[in-house]
């Protein structure tokens, strides 16, 4: 996949300046999820919403 090439693979008007973000947003349509929440199992597309999803659980416990 190139960037700023005029390419569109998916449908979405989204553009990004590098490799890194145009990957990370690639993987919202996709739908590959590699990131697991220990507790529930819930996928993600990216760690940190694993590591947000994960004060879910422990703001729960501590109620």
């Amino acid at each position: 996949m190139r960037i700023h090439t005029g390419e569109k693979p998916f449908l979405c008007n989204e553009c990004f300046s590098d490799q890194t973000s145009l990957k990370q947003h690639s993987s919202t349509h996709t739908g590959v999820k590699p990131y697991r929440c220990e507790v529930c199992g819930k996928g993600f597309h990216r760690k940190t919403y694993v590591r947000l999803h994960m004060k879910s659980h422990t703001e729960h416990i501590s109620d």
